[in-house]
């Protein structure tokens, strides 16, 4: 719908200020409008959906880890430090709950639009679809590689083995 959008800016300058059609510019700023308003609602609608299903979800997911846990063995909270069970069971549900609420779903979102912006440009300028396309790489490319370093960066500071790190073992350390 947000391509629609500029479909209707292109019109409101090629029918209303190239013509100088008045009410043809009248007419299309109108619907241009009602479509925005209509964006903004459906918008409101989606994120409001995703996020009550998000934490639906998350409340179900935690309870069925509780409940496994309650069924555990008392010689697994022996061996286990139970702080460290109930940390990880929460950060590991908080993480899924951000995976499954936005990150997902945005990135598919996004992955439609870039579908969408290709086939415009195609249609627009075969040319310019097949310049954008080959240079994507070039740019997406460095961008990458240096998101792998930075992570690289995060979990092994100052050149630390996390093999060797006493704080960094398992459950049951």
């Amino acid at each position: 719908m947000v391509l629609v959008i500029g479909q209707g800016l292109k019109v409101v300058i090629d029918e209303g200020f190239t013509k100088g059609q008045e009410h043809l510019l009248d007419q299309t700023l109108a619907t241009l409008a009602a479509l925005i308003a209509a964006l903004g609602v459906l918008t409101w609608f989606r994120v409001y959906n995703v996020y009550w299903i998000g934490a639906r979800f998350t409340a179900d997911l935690r309870r069925r880890v509780y409940d496994h846990l309650v069924t555990l063995s008392p010689g697994f909270y022996e061996e286990a430090r139970t702080g460290e069970v109930s940390s990880r069971v929460t950060n590991d549900v908080t993480l899924i709950e951000a995976v499954m609420g936005g990150t997902l779903l945005y990135a598919l979102r996004m992955a439609i639009t870039m579908v969408g912006c290709a086939a415009m440009l195609l249609v627009t300028s075969v040319k310019l679809t097949v310049l954008a396309l080959a240079a994507m790489p070039l740019v997406l490319l460095p961008i990458g590689l240096l998101g792998l370093r930075v992570r690289r960066r995060r979990l092994h500071p100052r050149g630390r083995d996390p093999a060797r790190d006493p704080h960094g073992a398992g459950l049951h350390a």
